[in-house]
């Protein structure tokens, strides 16, 4: 299974894939490497970690020379949950051994990262700080570490972000972006009881983190409605200019309560203050929910674009899609109307993926089931005439597990199994 990738500005590509060793052996995790010099892909035989126990949330990011960094979170034989990382050097490989980045007394899960144009990687994850007494839950912070490139080392430390609440505090969803100066903009979701907000941090590379001083974005008020957020997603130019959209839950009475609706704020790696009250992004129909979270992108103005799944409520013959909506006024956070994407959806709807580039032109992958078996959909809305185009797909054989990875120059990479073999595929 190809589980994750990234795509450099040279057009050198990391992707990470599991590999099941056999016999009931828990899957490795391996990696591959493509040169854009040479247009070769090199599999890496020796895996980066050799899994006892389950691990999930397996992320890579690539630098401008080659070099990657994977971060992961895996079950210790303790049982207890870290985050850890491994560097690939251009020239030397894979570390010998996997580096431990969360503390080491509590479950840490929900790594997010962001890496600058120097190949420095931030780090951010929800980890527990202790057990309420006679409780099943518990109170997680969240924390930051950070790998720097010129030191090729990472802090001895994660530092705190945001302490837990008295009460309950569940921490999920972490989402970084960084911006052309090195500024890391990070948001999360946060349940402390009362409410469910969506948080913010921003990290400078001149005073560091605010610590213990994160901002809330958006509340809903979980006692008297029962709505909530969910699966934000958050999207970061070069310039600076952020964007963060989500999910909304139906209110409580609702006869099937799902994630309906989509909303995002406006804010800046300037100032982490500067978020503005959040807007509506896509339409309110009882007859369909959100058959996925929203993907989300941002070109070089500041111009946003959100796109997600439709699939049909309970008892209601609506048709599944793919809808989209962009971002006409960023001074009054007016997006335009919910659209539908003209592309093959059917019942069988399914993995989205979308790219953003500099110029606002959008690159779609998602995989669509036609009769009989699952295959590969691409397509591109042009910024400049405002129109989509059906592009060939890469593929008309039976796929599954289809990503996207693209740049703000335009370039992408879809990657998807295909049998028992992986495939990759470059758009330009």
């Amino acid at each position: 299974t190809a589980l994750t990738g990234a795509l450099n500005e040279a057009a050198d590509a990391v992707i990470l894939l599991s590999r099941d060793a056999g016999a009931g052996t828990p899957s490795n995790l391996y990696a591959a490497t493509y040169r854009h010099e040479t247009g070769a892909w090199i599999e890496h035989a020796a895996p980066l970690e050799h899994f006892d126990e389950a691990f999930t949330d397996v992320q890579v990011a690539m630098d401008r020379a080659g070099n990657a960094i994977a971060i992961w979170d895996q079950r210790d034989a303790n049982q207890s949950r870290n985050i850890y990382a491994s560097r690939f050097h251009a020239v030397r490989g894979w570390d010998a051994q996997p580096t431990r980045i969360s503390l080491d007394h509590a479950a840490a899960n929900n790594p997010a990262i962001a890496m600058d144009d120097a190949g420095n990687l931030t780090v951010i994850f929800s980890q527990r700080e202790f057990q309420l007494p006679g409780q099943g839950s518990a109170l997680n912070g969240v924390y930051a570490n950070r790998f720097d490139a010129l030191s090729g080392r990472w802090a001895e430390q994660p530092l705190k972000l945001q302490s837990p609440n008295a009460t309950t505090s569940l921490e999920t969803n972490m989402r970084l972006g960084v911006d052309g100066q090195g500024r890391v903009m990070a948001a999360w979701r946060r349940f402390d009881g009362v409410a469910t907000r969506i948080m913010a941090n921003l990290f400078d590379p001149a005073t560091g983190w605010a610590l213990d001083a994160s901002v809330t974005v958006d509340s809903l008020d979980w006692t008297t409605t029962m709505q909530e957020h969910d699966l934000p997603t958050l999207a970061v130019n070069r310039q600076g200019s952020a964007v963060i959209a989500w999910a909304v839950y139906d209110p409580q009475g609702h006869p099937y309560r799902q994630m309906r609706h989509v909303r995002a704020a406006l804010g800046s790696t300037a100032n982490l203050a500067a978020w503005r009250a959040a807007a509506a992004v896509s339409g309110a129909d009882d007859s369909q929910n959100l058959g996925s979270p929203p993907r989300l992108g941002i070109d070089a103005a500041g111009r946003a674009a959100a796109l997600w799944m439709r699939l049909p409520t309970q008892g209601s013959d609506a048709p599944a899609g793919i809808r989209f909506s962009k971002l006409l006024d960023r001074q009054a956070n007016a997006w335009n109307p919910e659209q539908a994407v003209p592309l093959p959806a059917g019942n069988g709807l399914g993995a989205l993926s979308m790219g953003v580039d500099a110029e606002g032109n959008l690159l779609v992958l998602h995989q669509h089931n036609d009769v009989e078996t699952n295959v590969l959909r691409a397509g591109r809305y042009d910024a400049l005439t405002q129109q989509w185009v059906e592009l060939e797909a890469p593929t008309k054989e039976a796929t599954d597990l289809p990503w996207l990875r693209a740049r703000p120059d335009g370039r992408a990479m879809a990657v998807w199994r295909q049998g028992q073999r992986i495939f990759a595929s470059f758009f330009r």
